[in-house]
Formats: structure tokens, C-alpha cells, sequence
């Protein structure tokens, strides 16, 4: 064996033995970013789709009462409320 293929090998061996470390840490790097969407970060519904949404509110103000509306529906009255203690 010359010391050029045990230098080979071993390069190659320390190589296979850090690839699944390396590729877990960009993986983990780009999750917390918010490139990459697991279990641990769901997504928010923020970014791009607030500007459509947004755009939708403008452009559409029947579906802004629309959701108004559903807003206030949900809401518990705070005036009965007060009036029972």
C-alpha cells in the first residue's frame, strides 16, 4: 500500500462518517430559517400569502364583511357578562 491510497481512504472513510452530520446541520440551519417546513416549525400563513390576502381584502370588500361578520359572531358579549356578577 502506498501513503497515497491510505490518505485516499481515509479521507474517503472520515468523509462517509460526516456527510449524515453535515447534511443534518443544513438541515437543521435552513429549518430555522423557514426554508423548510417540519413538525417542529408549522407554517403561519405569513409571507407571500398575507399579500394575496391582502390584496384580496382590496379588491373584493364583500369577503372583508364577510369575515367582520364572523369575527363578531365569535366574540362572547362582554355587557351580559358584566351584568350577572
Amino acid at each position: 500500500m502506498t501513503v497515497t491510497s491510505v490518505v485516499l481512504r481515509a479521507g474517503l472513510s472520515a468523509g462517509l462518517l460526516l456527510a449524515p452530520w453535515l447534511l443534518y446541520r443544513a438541515y437543521v440551519c435552513l429549518d430555522q430559517r423557514g426554508y423548510l417546513v417540519s413538525q417542529r416549525n408549522p407554517p403561519s400563513g405569513g409571507g407571500v400569502s398575507g399579500v394575496f390576502n391582502e390584496l384580496t381584502r382590496l379588491t373584493q370588500p364583500s369577503i372583508q364583511h364577510v369575515e367582520m361578520v364572523r369575527d363578531e359572531a365569535a366574540r362572547p358579549e362582554r355587557d351580559d357578562q358584566a351584568e350577572d356578577l
